[in-house]
């Protein structure tokens, strides 16, 4: 997530690698606290802006990953 961006989680494992997100970074992903369906992330802009779309990305050291939207 670039600078600039407000970024609100349900939860979030304490832990280094865990707390930022970013696409093709070795080695951190956000990830939850708890391991349930009712984990989200909410990322906003501070800006008026057209969002076109959404990419993700499995966790690079873990078997986690987004399953549905």
């Amino acid at each position: 997530v670039q600078a600039g961006y407000s970024v609100t989680y349900s939860s979030l494992y304490v832990n280094p690698d865990c707390w930022m997100f970013n696409l093709n970074h070795p080695f951190s992903a956000w990830s939850a606290y708890v391991n349930n369906v009712s984990q989200w992330v909410q990322v906003s802009s501070t800006k008026n802006q057209v969002w076109v779309g959404v990419i993700t990305q499995g966790r690079p050291n873990f078997d986690q990953w987004v399953t549905q939207y």
